[in-house]
């Protein structure tokens, strides 16, 4: 056969727009050529003659694809064909030429079938609009000027009768794919392949675009838009001029800017950026037709310095990565072998720039809507949308005779057009602000302005207030019991105190205290359940300036001895009840042997002790890497700064009275605002037990009895509480904390309650550091801003503000912060530090958290750097996953965890469903990106909990649960489908050490080998399967269950259609309208 004497291998550029255009068959993304209005009268004869000439003179257009052996093959065909088809279009309007042009331009190509040149001629009275059209995989950009080239210059010898013999191209295309590999197969190609290893390794420079829009499970290549614009005409001078002056091209300039672009609106300091090159440098290949680009990925860095330095460090970079041009990208890829996706591996973006040609008459300029003379023919540009190609945001810039104009072409299943818009708005503006202040400092183009810096700035430390002074909070309390000595100031389920009986109580404690030795600053252990007893036993430990230690009946004794070893306390309060039941309280001191105090003891033994504000007020132990409790020891200053700013933020001295019901346990600092903010109001604090939130009626009933009008839980408590079908109560204030809120739980929220605050703070800020008040109209749900005296900034890794919508690390500082963790100074520093900002030293505390300024100033927690995994190569926040999991109906609870090397979702839904497992996964796959879907999905009766109302992961991933989804399993155990597909892989791979759930390109796959196990599976299994599947479903398991789905039941065949069936069903009519005689045209 004519294909096996004649066939070759593809370059490397060619295979991947092969497997490109085979990984999503619709997509015309690489559609390539020109259309124009050219004013000759028609001669179809003249037409198909100059047609015909020009596939004699360029061979490359009769390429013919075919596999063998799961390898992809290309060969001439002499007796190729191209499409010539004629349409009529006088009738139609301006409108419907455009749609139907563009609709005839953008036929996707089957490269196994089609012929790879169409010619689309569209008769006017006047004039003919023609349209050539080629596929990327034979012709690059330069190769539709040469074929337009080619074209004029026939097309002028016909028409002036000469009949002009066509030379044909002496190298055809095949030469350089022989000199590729050469190459390749050379000793100089190790050094120029050691080179780009060592550019690109141990890089993270993925930029994060986030999805705004929901996307569809299938590939979204050619889900493409573009938005045009222009550069001002003052800065195109400008331009040149700088260009000039310090010796580069505008094309540097121009990805230098986009750089600073992409740096500002991902937060970056460095990026790759795809640069397409040609590779056309043998004098041989100026003249021929054929797909000589390669990509280079060009890796930026913004380091300090100003605008000119950057853009000779990029000029430099450039040209390094020019001498090492010709190794092919997709061998980097191989190389480099960084995890896939559907999307390229090494950079997510492209920057093209195409000059102004100079070195020919025949230029045509299609920026302009006019006509222009080429050779003595009028011609005008026809303007043809373009499909993005496989790159979610790509920039071009093109040099024309006005100046330039920019393209964005982006992916709409990502990007919303007004964030392409933004884009061009801020690249605009940055290149307004280096042509007129070329050497601004870079530190300065990270913003989109610069009023923006100041803005963030402003907005971090918004409320500063100075209030009335309190040396300690039991001062202010006592003010409340003298005017209301009779008012139930706490109330438990067992009792309640008057202002008037608690402050006798306090005062019995503190004598013994005293009596005791106990001095200032002394820790003092109290161990106690959610009593009014516990709030006596703090108030007595801060009236005489010891410090109030909370331990929960419920800590494990090895937690309970290390806080009693390192606090070394000589002093523990407790009740009756437990001392008798614990020996380590044999020396504890009972509240009810403090009642006993004769009460004119203490009036004759009341001593003054001086309480100052920069007193520590109380020690909190909370979890720690380690394994260890760290205690977090806190100043008077700082509590009482907090319950004074949540009472003017929470508008708590307009309610006739302040009642918080609290379940929090005594050993987490949301207790203390539960204990005591009612106090310091003249109000009323009422102690719950846990079990009241998950029994409805009781709930009710509690909340009604003691006229609690707040209510503070954590984000599960308020999911657990709503989920138990409880109707809410509108007269409650509802506080939500501790963890990130949902728009689907703060829409319930806000549902069944007046108003809705998140709160956010560590307890290394004193409680709660952020406040914001929910409504239905947020569209993000956000920790607000800083509390009065508090600051709180999103910094980079250098310590700088970010931008808007840019994600880093939460740093707090103020008033709040706490001392530092007791007795462990090293932690202390290093997450309690000073640093400059603005100009400023501030001592700033490192929450861990995430989080990001959102476009009104306010905060966006967005995850934990310690809830930030990575998995197969990219970076997960599990919150992000569980925020989605959430709106799907029926989940009344969910958690996300990483499991080995899988993620695992353990959910809540009591309903009972068939099709449960699947229809979560549809869910999923319709939200979220492949390497962020769950592999398996475990049902359990509910999240559990630590005492602090935060899920217990420990916990949770110790149990069994109903597994809906069962992915991991060896495959000798796995159904029939599950080994045809195996056996297959292993032949594919080479090896057999893979599982049911491995990702084909985790463990060897490559794109080219992807493309032989789609053949394979295609011959052996007879079913039809595209190379999109392969990707989607990158595992036995889930290939294996799409092809079930496919072929309904097994042994169902492969539908029988031949390649021109499908070319039709694909194409419609094409070739009928190409032999199609037009009516009435000459």
């Amino acid at each position: 056969m004519e294909n096996e004497v004649n066939k070759y291998n593809l370059s490397y550029g060619q295979q991947s727009l092969y497997f490109l255009q085979e990984l999503n068959p619709s997509s015309t993304a690489y559609n390539v050529g020109i259309a124009f209005e050219f004013f000759q009268r028609f001669d179809k004869q003249l037409f198909r003659l100059v047609f015909d000439k020009l596939m004699l003179k360029h061979e490359i257009l009769k390429t013919k694809f075919f596999k063998e052996n799961g390898e992809i093959y290309q060969y001439i065909d002499e007796g190729a064909e191209y499409d010539f088809v004629i349409e009529d279009i006088r009738n139609l309007d301006s409108v419907e030429i455009s749609n139907k042009i563009n609709s005839d331009f953008h036929k996707s190509y089957d490269l196994l079938v089609d012929s790879l040149l169409r010619v689309y001629l569209y008769p006017k009275e006047s004039y003919v609009i023609v349209s050539i059209v080629l596929h990327h995989v034979i012709a690059d950009f330069n190769s539709v000027e040469i074929f337009m080239n080619d074209f004029i210059t026939i097309y002028d010898a016909l028409a002036n009768g000469h009949d002009t013999v066509v030379r044909r191209i002496e190298t055809p295309y095949k030469s350089f794919v022989n000199g590729e590999r050469q190459f390749i197969s050379s000793n100089r190609f190790p050094e120029k392949m050691a080179f780009w290893e060592n550019k690109l390794k141990v890089t993270d420079t993925r930029l994060d675009f986030g999805v705004e829009k929901k996307q569809p499970q299938e590939f979204l290549g050619s889900r493409g838009a573009k938005v045009e614009f222009e550069i001002n005409s003052e800065e195109n001078k400008k331009i040149e001029q700088l260009c000039l002056s310090i010796h580069i091209s505008p094309f540097i300039f121009f990805l230098t800017v986009y750089h600073l672009l992409l740096c500002q609106v991902y937060g970056r300091r460095d990026t790759i950026v795809g640069v397409p090159v040609s590779l056309r440098r043998a004098l041989k290949y100026r003249e021929a037709i054929g797909n000589f680009v390669n990509l280079l990925p060009i890796k930026m860095e913004s380091k300090n310095g100003n605008f000119v330095e950057m853009l000779k460090t990029v000029n430099s970079t450039f040209v390094e990565a020019m001498l090492h041009k010709r190794v092919p990208y997709p061998l980097m890829v191989e190389k480099i072998n960084p995890n896939r996706d559907k999307k390229d591996p090494i950079f997510q973006t492209t920057f093209n720039y195409l000059s102004k040609r100079t070195d020919s008459d025949l230029y045509i300029d299609q920026s302009l809507d006019a006509k222009q003379t080429i050779i003595g023919y009028s011609i005008k540009g026809f303007p043809v949308k373009q499909q993005l190609d496989q790159m979610d945001l790509a920039l071009e810039l093109v040099e024309n005779r006005e100046g330039f104009t920019g393209i964005f072409k982006y992916n709409i299943g990502i990007f919303k057009q007004s964030k392409i818009d933004d884009y061009i708005s801020r690249y605009k503006k940055l290149i307004s602000r280096v042509v007129n202040h070329i050497e601004i400092d870079l530190q300065k183009l990270r913003y989109a302005d610069d009023n923006e810096r100041r803005e963030l700035m402003t907005a971090s430390k918004r409320r500063s207030k100075i209030f009335k002074e309190y040396s300690n909070v039991v001062k202010l309390i006592e003010e409340n019991t003298a005017k209301y000595p009779d008012k139930i100031a706490v109330r438990d389920m067992y009792k309640t105190l008057t202002y008037g009986q608690m402050q006798i109580c306090i005062d019995s404690l503190a004598y013994q205290l005293r009596q005791r030795g106990i001095k200032k600053g002394e820790p003092v252990i109290v161990y106690m359940d959610k009593r009014a007893e516990v709030i006596v036993a703090f108030l007595s430990i801060m009236k005489i300036g010891a410090v109030y230690v909370p331990v929960d009946i419920s800590f494990p004794k090895n937690r309970i001895n290390y806080i009693l070893e390192q606090t070394a306390s000589t002093a523990i309060i407790t009740r009756e009840v437990l001392k008798e039941q614990e020996e380590f309280l044999r020396e504890a001191i009972t509240v009810e042997e403090a009642l006993e105090v004769p009460l004119h003891y203490l009036a004759t033994n009341a001593e003054s002790i001086s309480v100052e504000s920069e007193d520590s007020a109380y020690i909190i132990f909370t979890s720690g890497s380690t394994g260890k409790p760290k205690g977090v020891e806190v100043q008077h200053r700082a509590l009482i700064n907090f319950l004074q700013s949540m009472s003017e933020l929470l508008n708590l001295r307009k309610k006739e009275k302040v009642n918080i019901g609290g379940i929090t346990s005594i050993s987490f600092d949301i207790s203390i605002l539960e204990f005591l903010l009612p106090l310091t109001l003249g109000g009323e604090t009422s102690l719950l037990t846990k079990d009241i939130i998950t029994t409805p009626h009781l709930f009710t009933k509690v909340l009604e009895e003691f006229g609690i009008n707040i209510f503070q839980g954590t984000s599960t408590t308020w999911t657990m509480i709503l989920g138990s079908e409880w109707q809410g109560k509108k007269e409650l204030d509802v506080l939500v904390g501790g963890e990130m809120v949902s728009k689907s739980l703060s829409n319930q929220l806000l549902s069944n309650f007046s108003k809705v605050w998140n709160v956010y703070g560590p307890t290394e800020a004193t409680i709660w550091a952020t406040i914001k008040q929910l409504s239905v109209t947020d569209e993000l749900i956000s920790a607000g801003s800083p509390i009065h005296n508090m600051e709180a900034y999103v910094l980079d890794e250098f310590y700088e503000i970010t931008p808007k919508n840019i994600t880093g690390k939460l740093y707090l500082s103020g008033v709040g912060l706490a001392v530092g963790y007791f007795k462990q100074e090293i932690l202390t520093q290093e997450r309690f530090f000073d640093i400059e900002i603005d100009g400023c030293q501030k001592r700033i505390y490192d929450t861990g958290d995430l989080a990001k300024y959102l476009d009104n100033g306010e905060i966006q927690i967005v995850g934990r750097t310690d809830d930030q995994i990575k998995l197969s190569g990219y970076r997960i926040e599990l919150g992000e996953i569980e925020n989605i999991l959430s709106d799907f109906p029926g989940i009344k609870g969910n958690t996300v965890l990483l499991k080995g090397d899988k993620l695992v979702a353990y959910i809540v839904h009591e309903e009972e469903r068939n099709n449960l497992s699947e229809e979560i996964r549809s869910f999923c796959s319709q939200n979220l990106p492949p390497y962020m879907m769950p592999s398996e999905f475990i049902r359990i009766n509910q999240i559990p909990l630590t005492p602090n109302q935060k899920v217990d992961k420990k916990k949770l991933l110790s149990l069994e649960g109903e597994v809906l989804s069962k992915t991991r399993g060896k495959l000798a155990d796995s159904p029939s489908s599950y080994q045809k597909v195996s056996q297959i892989w292993g032949d594919i791979l080479g090896h057999w050490d893979f599982d049911a759930e491995d990702n084909f390109f985790d463990i060897g796959g490559t794109s080219l080998l992807a493309m032989s196990l789609q053949q394979r599976l295609e011959e052996e299994l007879q079913v039809k399967v595209g190379l999109s599947e392969i990707f989607t479903y990158p595992t036995i398991s889930g290939l294996s269950n799409f092809l079930k789905l496919q072929t309904c039941e097994e042994g169902t065949e492969m539908p029988s259609h031949s390649g021109k069936q499908r070319r039709k069903n694909r194409l419609g009519d094409i070739r009928e309208r190409r032999n199609r005689k037009p009516s009435n045209i000459n």
